[in-house]
């Protein structure tokens, strides 16, 4: 869902306000026919999902835990059973499990990362 900025136009360029794109870092251009796209200019899978870690962290829904973990680690012995059991003689990798779990959320940076990451993603903001 793209957000309108007020912008104005100056001898110099257009001018955009820098509260609407002090986060994004970089910036790319985008020209149609009727209209100019500015928008964050894109990044990596792994930038992505550094932003999402972030993101999720600063409002409290991600937390690191402190002390051991809650169960013993699992051998690698234990690793090829389960995958032994759970793939029927195919790699794990190959094995779907449906329907897959939807990213529910209506922000669209939060949904860009997600996707790139390769999660389907629903902005409740799309079906209004």
């Amino acid at each position: 869902m793209a957000t309108a900025v007020a912008t104005r136009m100056t001898p110099q360029g257009l001018l955009i306000p820098r509260a609407a794109i002090q986060e994004w870092g970089k910036v790319e251009v985008l020209r149609e026919k009727r209209r100019i796209i500015v928008q964050p200019q894109a990044s990596t899978p792994a930038q992505e999902r550094e932003l999402v870690i972030r993101a999720l962290r600063k409002d409290g829904l991600l937390v690191e835990m402190a002390g051991e973990p809650l169960s013993p680690p699992v051998t690698p012995e234990e690793r090829a059973e389960l995958a032994k059991k759970l793939s029927v003689g195919r790699p794990l990798s190959e094995i779907i499990i449906l329907p897959a779990p939807v990213f529910l959320c209506a922000d669209d940076r939060l949904n860009a990362a997600a996707a790139a990451e390769g999660l389907v993603v629903d902005n409740p903001n799309d079906h209004s």
